[in-house]
């Protein structure tokens, strides 16, 4: 498993960067495709790179006259950036046909809270309640993005922590708003609709919103050296003109402490010996994974070693899974809380069991998508929530097949088929 933030990171700027060159150079049939097909790309990779498409449209409402005073093109550039949204739609359509009544990322984000479908729908006091909260978790990690913030936790007192963590925040958010107000870019609006959806969507924890916010760790950087930069011209407007040139060198300062920072940080993946490491692992990687089927995966091949030795929960349960490898036959469909996992491990068809105590419903689920064995685990909390009623409830139907005496279960299960 492979985290997508870096790709997608790759992919919605290449994207940004093909959209201002062919805005600028002029739009062609083969330039127009270059744009939809990355722009694709990105919103296939991570959901959220939807924006990439309304960022697009807003640029040129805001832009009519497009590529200099021809508003033709600028009209076939909306439709460019309409169209590209019909294979998001095919997707988004596919998703919820190929779903077996779990919720896909489209749903989430209608749901009050995913973690509980007894929460029900989004509504205007539960999007009050989640802009709270979000915004408490992303105050916090936005200045964890930037290289020098995280050196500063415990070298600095707590109180000063938390003024130059307002300090990057309103540096950020004054380029920000500067260059959407004076330029209208792409990059502003992606900015921009990119933190709206982040600012409603569910996030459970300080880790993960740091991982949201990483792909826009460019833009942050940018804002922030522009916020910089006029807060020096700003300051150097005031002083004395003998002093406005050394005023605006100074403000260079911050500006190269950051790459500084960066380059001391990664330092060691320039070294010879750590690169060439790296890259051997790499296409070790690329060439089992693209190459070599790997028939037989092995606990290593699921996750890292050190991991497993980390949380026992894990290893009993990657064990449950490789259990059940043995048993399962053609048709016989697991339910789990990672089912993406169990079928990497098993071959076979997983589902995800439903956030919900009702037994009825989840005895439903189980029998609408042929579910035969539960796998049920102790490193995640929703097993006990929605897992546990209903195994309480319904022990007539099941049977233990595997049980490592600290909570990690195999059942099988003998519905109504």
């Amino acid at each position: 498993e492979i985290l997508t933030e870096i790709p997608y990171g790759f992919l919605s700027f290449f994207s940004l960067y093909v959209f201002e060159r062919r805005l600028k150079d002029g739009w062609k049939g083969r330039s127009a495709a270059a744009f939809l097909l990355v722009v694709t790309a990105a919103y296939l990779t991570r959901t959220i790179g939807i924006t990439l498409c309304f960022a697009a449209i807003a640029h040129l409402l805001f832009n009519p006259g497009g590529d200099g005073a021809d508003k033709k093109k600028a009209k076939r550039l909306f439709l460019i950036s309409a169209a590209s949204l019909m294979p998001f739609a095919v997707w988004s359509l596919r998703n919820t046909v190929l779903s077996s009544g779990v919720s896909t990322y489209t749903a989430i984000f209608f749901q009050a809270d995913y973690y509980s479908e007894a929460a029900g729908v989004l509504t205007m006091s539960s999007v009050a309640s989640r802009l709270i909260e979000n915004l408490g978790l992303y105050i916090e990690a936005v200045p964890m993005v930037l290289a020098v913030y995280p050196k500063l936790k415990g070298m600095v007192p707590g109180l000063l922590l938390h003024l130059i963590n307002w300090m990057f925040i309103l540096t950020v958010l004054t380029g920000f708003f500067h260059e959407l107000y004076s330029k209208k870019g792409v990059k502003d609006f992606y900015f921009l609709f990119y933190l709206s959806v982040l600012a409603v969507w569910q996030v459970d924890s300080l880790g993960n919103a740091v991982r949201y916010i990483v792909p826009l760790m460019p833009l942050f950087y940018y804002y922030l050296f522009v916020g910089i930069s006029l807060a020096a011209g700003l300051i150097a407007g005031l002083a004395r003109p003998e002093y406005r040139r050394r005023l605006k060198i100074y403000a260079l300062l911050p500006c190269l402490l950051f790459p500084a920072v960066n380059l001391v940080e990664i330092r060691e993946l320039f070294l010879p010996a750590a690169a060439g490491k790296r890259l051997s692992a790499t296409f070790g990687l690329l060439r089992d994974g693209l190459i070599k089927k790997n028939e037989a995966p092995t606990p290593e091949d699921v996750a890292y070693g050190h991991f497993l030795k980390a949380k026992p929960c894990y290893a009993a349960y990657i064990a449950g899974a490789f259990y059940l490898k043995g048993i399962l036959r053609q048709n016989d469909v697991v339910l789990a809380r990672k089912p993406d996992m169990v079928s990497l491990v098993t071959g076979g068809n997983a589902v995800r069991f439903p956030f919900t105590a009702d037994e009825g419903a989840m005895e439903r689920f189980m029998e609408e998508n042929g579910v035969t064995y539960i796998l049920v685990d102790t490193c995640y909390e929703e097993a006990r929530r929605f897992l546990a009623p209903f195994i309480s409830k319904r022990r007539d139907k099941l049977r233990t097949l595997a049980d490592d005496a600290n909570g990690t279960v195999v059942l099988r299960y003998a519905g109504k088929r």
